[in-house]
């Protein structure tokens, strides 16, 4: 038997729903990683069904945690695009990640009564650079290039796996 709802039981029925989704939808947005600013430039002459295969090559100030990470997710995104890993290659990727971990020193200007004082601080800083050229083997020249950076310091670098790579990788290339 089906019970019928007052005008308020109905209101505050839609009002639960509206609200429970509500906060499973900014649950999920919380904890979404925020999309890379990624500035990229492509050579403009360049027919890029002319190429088949492509090498890796990793440059870093320092032996990184995360070189496996980035190599394997580069291809797997380029065997997505139809390109093969090879040892002699048509295209060479070139990419350089520089983690930077130190602290700086912020100021900032407070006015108080027709005076500005000026508060210092310091402030941590952690942040990951990542530079990708994308070279012609045999021209030497660069056909693609991207850049990104992304602050650090709200991220568990613990919890970075190879899927979370893949991800961050195929924003990368997106544009190639």
């Amino acid at each position: 038997m089906l019970k019928q709802l007052t005008n308020y039981q109905y209101y505050t029925t839609l009002c639960k729903n509206t609200f429970s989704l509500l906060l499973l939808a900014l649950t999920l947005t919380a904890c979404q990683t925020p999309p890379l600013d990624v500035y990229h430039s492509m050579n403009s002459d360049v027919d890029l069904s002319r190429y088949q295969t492509f090498s890796i090559q990793a440059v870093t100030d320092r032996d990184n945690k995360f070189t496996n990470f980035i190599n394997k997710g580069i291809e797997n995104n380029l065997n997505e695009k139809g390109y093969q890993l090879a040892e002699e290659s048509d295209l060479v990727v070139i990419y350089s990640l520089q983690i930077e971990e130190s602290e700086q020193l912020k100021q900032k200007q407070i006015p108080v009564h027709g005076t500005i004082y000026t508060q210092t601080s310091m402030e941590a800083v952690f942040e990951a650079k990542m530079l990708v050229n994308i070279i012609d083997s045999k021209t030497g020249k660069v056909i693609w290039k991207a850049a990104t950076s992304r602050d650090l310091r709200r991220i568990n670098t613990n919890d970075i796996d190879q899927v979370k790579i893949n991800d961050r990788m195929n924003e990368l290339f997106e544009s190639f």
